[in-house]
């Protein structure tokens, strides 16, 4: 009966973790994007909500199913280094930044489940949620590109100014990772704090003043909308996501 290497589940594991978490990122920034910008050309504003949507539910499904085939990705590379991944000094960087990766999608999985669709509702939030979700993935290809380094001689970052002595040394360099683990430790830390600390930080939606209170009942639903008429009787229109209590965009 055929077999098959653990190194062929390593490669295997690998392209799906950085394929998987691509989609993340990219998913990730043209969100943030949307959220930032008033209007979106080309996009009236249901559009625009439908559009975030459906790049919020990507961000996060490729993020969660990411982390479930980092450490599978792990343990496949450590069984097909034959005892080489606690001496050499690649293969030991891959270990240490791969639990730093772990910790950063940990933080941006868990952030965005604590919250919800809080993490988009201020400009601050926005941007902590982007950037901890771009440093995650950063560490990510870090992790990936020294695979091609240890087996090819060779890596993406090579094409970088100046190295990056992620082959000079045991825990390579020692300010580098002192810096990771520095800044893993501080976003965990403020994704937790930031919706208190930013409570008066400009609402990037903001609930208008003269429109219907955020909890009036919806007098129809369509499209995974809920959709409302104010004052009854007018030809007004107001919608908002199915099943929340944020506040009624007019349309």
């Amino acid at each position: 009966m055929a077999s098959v290497s653990a190194g062929t589940f390593h490669v295997v594991h690998t392209e799906l973790v950085v394929g998987i978490l691509s989609l993340a990122a990219m998913s990730l920034v043209l969100l943030c994007i949307i959220r930032l910008s008033p209007k979106v050309p080309f996009l009236n504003t249901e559009q625009k909500e439908k559009l975030a949507k459906a790049f919020d539910n990507t961000q996060m499904v490729s993020a969660v199913f990411g982390l479930v085939f980092i450490p599978l990705a792990m343990v496949s590379g450590i069984i097909a280094s034959d005892g080489e991944a606690t001496t050499d000094p690649i293969l030991l960087n891959k270990i240490i930044l791969s639990s730093i990766s772990i910790g950063a999608w940990l933080a941006f999985v868990i952030a965005r489940f604590r919250h919800g669709s809080k993490v988009w509702e201020t400009k601050g939030m926005a941007i902590a949620h982007t950037v901890n979700g771009l440093f995650a993935y950063f560490i990510t290809t870090l992790v990936a590109t020294l695979g091609g380094k240890y087996s090819r001689g060779e890596s993406l970052y090579d094409l970088l100014p100046f190295s990056m002595g992620i082959n000079e040394a045991i825990i390579a360099p020692s300010w580098l990772n002192i810096v990771l683990i520095f800044i893993g430790i501080i976003s965990i830390t403020m994704l937790f704090l930031l919706p208190r600390l930013l409570e008066i930080d400009e609402i990037i939606i903001p609930e208008e003043h003269d429109g219907p209170s955020s909890t009036l009942v919806a007098q129809q639903m369509s499209n995974g909308f809920e959709w409302l008429t104010w004052p009854e009787g007018s030809s007004d229109y107001y919608y908002r996501s199915e099943g929340t209590k944020d506040p009624w965009i007019k349309r």
